[in-house]
């Protein structure tokens, strides 16, 4: 039997040696379980956060940065998180439309002057999620 290949399992039309499968199997959980070990972990810590504060603008409302403001999919409107005592919390705002290559837009209604805003939130970000905040520097996040 010199120079025969090994014999191979036939299953479900897949031709797979039985060391391979076994060895891709094994590969497979490992993975599995230090992705979610790690997953864990960093779903245990703070979620580091660019923040702005919202200035008073003339005539009334405050200004914010443009990425402060996305759209909540369960409020259907605009909100921003603001960051108290190192949590995240959603706040639902009124907001002027911004004009053509703005990076700021004027919150009408539902927040306070000197707020810490979220710029660019993280899909993860969820209300009461614990956050470090980071000063926002400008620029698109």
């Amino acid at each position: 039997m010199t120079g025969a290949p090994p014999r191979a399992a036939v299953g479900g039309g897949w031709r797979v040696r039985s060391e391979q499968a076994t060895v891709a199997l094994v590969c497979a959980v490992i993975v599995g379980l230090l992705a979610g070990v790690l997953a864990g972990l960093h779903g245990r810590g703070d979620i580091a956060v660019q923040v702005a504060p919202a200035k008073d603008v003339a005539g009334g409302g405050e200004l914010v940065p443009l990425h402060a403001v996305v759209i909540d999919p369960e409020l259907n409107r605009p909100v921003v998180f603001v960051v108290v005592r190192g949590r995240a919390l959603r706040q639902p705002v009124t907001v002027t439309p911004p004009p053509a290559g703005a990076t700021t837009v004027t919150v009408l209604s539902g927040l306070s002057s000197g707020a810490q805003v979220v710029v660019g939130p993280p899909q993860t970000l969820r209300e009461g999620s614990s956050v470090t905040a980071v000063p926002y520097r400008g620029g698109r996040s």
